[in-house]
């Protein structure tokens, strides 16, 4: 079911300023961005810690790209991709905020919470009735806390038609502020640095395992190039399509832990990964959405590959969404 919007998505913006011969950075970004000011080329930002830029063609049979974890040989896609079925059965439940939490992860608001190899991560991307229980406790007068690189008093309601449904759908069009109120109201936090904070250096620190939690989590601590294993699977997740899908009901696209679901495809992710702390920084976002390989761009969906928006408030698009870490 595809939502109505009053605004084109991200990536229909994407592709209209690559048709009229515009350099853009994965997003609505004219800057070149890579390691040691290296133009990314005009699809992503290639955050893989080599700092090498990556091929806009993304080929099944391609090496992985190394990471300071290691990698691995594409043909262990099968394998990694069972092991990160298993245990995942009841996909469509993945996303219940009423959910067991793993143990010592927080278990406010939200999703339920995966514990990957010690980061706390929501298991699916926040929902439209997890955003909505939100709402309701900031009508009802919940104090929700504000970044400071945040405007005070902005509307916490998401963009587009709202509201949205159903309510087994990401919420969509909600700003990089916003997605940092709801995660510190339900206890948790915008996926940033491992430690706690944001990530700095934005291109050399966002595939570095030992410092993303997002993309920690994401590739297995580096190991694989996709959540299901290293090499590209079109119909794993939901990255090959024209609309949304429910959180956490693609079995197939789970990993880089089990029980966490959709970091591939579906909504592109804000991450708490800005190239400072102003208003009008660049904030970036992981996963790709649901329209990465309609528009050609496939290697979107990577782990590794960031996208980003100017600025951290700016308007909101149909396929952007997020989820939250902690603690």
């Amino acid at each position: 079911m595809k939502r109505r919007t009053q605004r084109p998505t991200a990536t229909a913006l994407i592709a209209m300023g690559l048709a009229a011969g515009c350099q853009l950075i994965g997003g609505i970004d004219s800057r070149s961005v890579g390691s040691q000011g290296d133009a990314a080329g005009d699809v992503g930002v290639d955050a893989s810690a080599d700092g090498d830029a990556m091929a806009s063609n993304v080929d099944a049979g391609d090496a992985v790209s190394q990471t300071d974890g290691g990698g691995k040989d594409s043909g262990d896609a099968t394998t990694d991709a069972g092991v990160a079925g298993d245990a995942t059965a009841e996909a469509g439940d993945a996303g219940d905020a009423s959910a067991e939490a793993a143990p010592g992860c927080p278990t406010g608001g939200g999703p339920a919470m995966i514990d990957a190899a010690g980061i706390c991560i929501d298991s699916t991307e926040v929902t439209v009735g997890q955003y909505a229980a939100f709402l309701a406790a900031v009508d009802a007068g919940a104090q929700v806390p504000v970044s400071p690189a945040c405007p005070s008093g902005a509307s916490f309601v998401p963009g587009g038609d709202w509201p949205q449904s159903p309510d087994s759908l990401p919420v969509d069009h909600v700003v990089w502020c916003q997605a940092w109120s709801f995660c510190k109201w339900a206890g948790k936090r915008l996926c940033g640095a491992i430690g706690g904070g944001p990530i700095t250096s934005a291109t050399t620190n966002g595939a570095d395992p030992g410092i993303s939690q997002w993309f920690a989590a994401c590739s297995q601590a580096g190991s694989q190039v996709y959540p299901y294993g290293s090499t590209y699977q079109p119909s794993s997740c939901n990255g090959a399509a024209t609309s949304v899908t429910d959180a956490g009901s693609l079995p197939t696209c789970a990993g880089g832990y089990p029980g966490i679901f959709d970091m591939s495809g579906n909504v592109s992710e804000w991450e708490d990964n800005c190239d400072d702390g102003g208003a009008n920084a660049n904030c970036y976002l992981r996963g790709g959405s649901y329209e990465a390989t309609g528009v050609g761009h496939a290697e979107w969906l990577k782990c590794g590959i960031m996208t980003s928006y100017v600025p951290r408030s700016s308007q909101p698009y149909s396929d952007v969404g997020f989820r939250c870490c902690g603690p």
